[in-house]
Parts: C-alpha cells; sequence; structure tokens
C-alpha cells in the first residue's frame, strides 16, 4: 500500500469524515508503524497469518515482539488495534468518537 501512494493521500480519496483525517497524520509515524507491522509479519508463522482470526496469547505476543525486535508495548497495541478492527467490520463494536 506504501508503494501506490502516500496513506494521506489515500485517506483523502475516502469520504469526507475520513479524508480530514487526512490532514492530522504524520507521515513519518504512518511510516514508522507501517514498519513495525512488516516486522511483525515477518516474524510470523505462514499458518499465523493466514488465519484472520489469529490472536497471539501472551507468551507468542513477547516472541513476536522480540523476533521483531519491536518494542512489547507497541506489538500488544497493534494486536489491540487489529481485535478492534475486526470487531468494529463485524458490528459488534460502534465506531470511535
Amino acid at each position: 500500500m506504501r508503494k501506490a501512494a502516500p496513506f494521506s493521500r489515500i485517506l483523502e480519496m475516502l469520504p469526507e469524515p475520513v479524508a480530514k483525517l487526512a490532514k492530522e497524520l504524520d507521515e513519518s509515524q504512518v511510516n514508522a508503524e507501517f514498519d513495525n507491522v512488516d516486522l511483525l509479519a515477518g516474524a510470523m508463522t505462514p499458518e499465523e497469518l493466514k488465519d484472520p482470526e489469529f490472536v497471539p496469547d501472551e507468551i507468542r505476543t513477547r516472541e513476536l515482539a522480540k523476533r521483531a525486535e519491536v518494542s512489547l508495548e507497541e506489538t500488544v497495541l497493534l494486536f489491540q488495534q487489529i481485535e478492534a478492527a475486526r470487531r468494529f467490520l463485524a458490528g459488534e463494536d460502534p465506531p470511535p468518537s
């Protein structure tokens, strides 16, 4: 996705509430987050990557953080964000305010 266009440019193409976010983004922070996702994905097994329901337990989260050289806090936050997005897309949680 990073190769297509800067993330803020992609957001600008979406409906207005989301497009407003593009103006508030720090592109370097977004790139750092994508780098962490890439590093964590590289530390995961093919089976974990293929399973959309995969949520690591505490031990596996620590292993992934260590192998990916991403802080444990950032790793936990990423998996929490993925789980929140999953629930939101399934209609289980209201959108964030």
